[in-house]
């Protein structure tokens, strides 16, 4: 499986924001505008970190906060995977860009709660739903 390199990031030393940040950052743009595409695998830490000049453990970090945050996948003894679950940001970025916006299915119908068998408050498990007790 071919790696293509990762499109620009640039980074600026003199910013007052961390190098970690701006390759998060940088990452997630890529990921956004579709430069890199759902279950596209990520360069190897090793690898961006000699292209953009940086640490590896800045590369480590940026990526743990990316897998945290649901942008990259990570398989064991694979690597770093752009997350699967991003294909929907795709679509509705091609439709979009197609000049058509996607139709938005209407909100389910509300379900009435009874008073009586409503879940009570501070019980484990079940979020409080109103604050008047």
């Amino acid at each position: 499986m071919k790696k293509k390199p990762v499109g620009p990031i640039l980074l600026d030393r003199g910013k007052s924001i961390s190098l970690q940040t701006q390759v998060t950052l940088g990452l997630k743009e890529l990921i956004q505008a579709a430069a890199l595409d759902p279950g596209e695998p990520v360069p190897s830490s090793r690898e961006l970190a000699r292209d953009l000049q940086v640490s590896r453990n800045t590369i480590i970090n940026a990526y743990d906060r990316l897998v945290g945050e649901g942008y990259l996948d990570s398989s064991p003894r694979r690597g770093l995977f752009v997350s699967e679950s991003l294909a929907h940001m795709a679509g509705l970025r091609k439709k979009r860009s197609s000049g058509s916006f996607p139709e938005i299915p209407p909100p389910p119908p509300m379900e009435v709660i009874d008073p009586v068998t409503r879940p009570k408050p501070f019980r484990q498990a079940n979020p409080m739903f109103d604050f008047s007790l």
